[in-house]
């Protein structure tokens, strides 16, 4: 069976994104979420059956003056599960300097698989238990770990990808605290 084709849904602006899930009825939002666990999607309209098969990830920029201008980005419709799924960082407020970034195409790496060993889930168990509130948080923890595994070429997640998410995960609950959907 083939593999799902890459798909990365960039947008400078995600606010297009964002607004097209709040409109009423929109089942933009539920068909995210079941990409972010599966890789098979599909919908009929009134003229025709829709399927997607693909691996996607979405890098977009929001631009929200304060949180009360992030909730009216991440209304209502994002609450179900979309919200947790991604990875927020806060810029500056003023003006800054952009510098463009070109970036090096590599070759495409072979799929293989990253083991999850069994004290990765102790650990990430106990990691959530020590606080309340960090259920949503868990499923992001083993990814970021699995892709920076991945990424440095190992076998099984390691013990030092599986700290580095944990900490990561602490920064986006300070991030949370303020920004909530």
């Amino acid at each position: 069976e083939p593999y799902p084709k890459p798909v990365r849904l960039a947008q400078d602006e995600l606010n297009s994104l964002m607004n097209k899930i709040n409109i009423q009825g929109s089942t933009l939002s539920s068909v995210l979420n079941t990409l972010w666990s599966k890789d098979e999607v599909g919908g009929a309209t009134k003229d025709s059956n829709d399927h997607v098969l693909l691996k996607l990830s979405i890098i977009g920029g929001l631009v929200c003056a304060n949180s009360m201008d992030f909730q009216s980005s991440f209304g209502k419709n994002t609450t179900t599960g979309l919200v947790r799924r991604f990875i927020f960082a806060v810029g500056p407020n003023e003006d800054w300097d952009y510098v463009d970034y070109d970036i090096p195409h590599e070759p495409m790496m072979a799929p293989y698989s990253v083991q999850i060993p069994t004290h990765c889930w102790d650990t990430l168990n106990e990691w959530k238990k020590a606080k309340k509130g960090r259920h949503n948080l868990f499923e992001p923890a083993i990814r970021i770990a699995l892709v920076s595994s991945f990424a440095n070429h190992d076998e099984n997640i390691t013990d030092a990808a599986m700290q580095a998410a944990l900490c990561f995960m602490e920064w986006q609950e300070q991030i949370r605290k303020l920004y909530i959907a």
